[in-house]
């Protein structure tokens, strides 16, 4: 699992912690997020999570205006993107930029279909697992793994592996890397 970074003008006494990984065999990729919340400070948009779910994933609209977790994937010396939105509740949703932000606004794409959505919650760790296949086969694949949270009291956590630009913005392919 990688440690997300918090971004630096986010909640400075916060101990949330987000650790991501990905994996990819063949056209299959398994997205992990663990949210480590030891002082109960995230507001999960009002829903109760269950201690575990094996559930149905259904597409959403606008997910990055509540808890997100964020996967960027793209090629290594090409432009062009996807950006990926998952919430705790398993709302997923796939846009394709060919540049950054580019276009605006973002269009769905159907390159992707979720396979499985799995969420287990022990203690103050929440666990997700997004398993999902493409059409493309990615030949040197580059990513960024994200996340945004809303505390309880309406402040907003940026996280990332890397911050490059003075404010968040997890776009930027110069924050991609190659999948460990």
């Amino acid at each position: 699992m990688i440690l997300l970074n918090r971004f630096p003008d986010s909640t400075a006494n916060s101990r949330v912690e987000i650790s991501a990984n990905l994996k990819k065999k063949g056209p299959e990729f398994e997205l992990s997020f663990q949210v480590l919340d030891p002082g109960s400070e995230i507001d999960w948009q009002g829903r109760a999570l269950l201690s575990q779910a094996h559930m149905t994933a259904k597409r959403g609209s606008e997910l990055w205006k509540k808890n997100v977790f964020e996967l960027f994937l793209g090629e290594s010396q090409k432009k062009s993107y996807w950006e990926f939105n998952f919430s705790e509740n398993g709302q997923w949703n796939c846009y394709f930029f060919t540049n950054e932000r580019m276009p605006t606004p973002p269009q769905e794409s159907d390159d992707f279909q979720m396979i499985d959505f799995i969420r287990s919650v022990i203690d103050k760790k929440l666990e997700l697992k997004f398993i999902f296949s493409g059409k493309k086969n990615f030949l040197d694949p580059e990513i960024s793994l994200c996340s945004i949270l809303e505390t309880k009291g309406h402040q907003r956590l940026y996280f990332s592996r890397s911050h490059v630009d003075q404010v968040p913005n997890f776009h930027r392919r110069s924050s991609f890397f190659k999948i460990p």
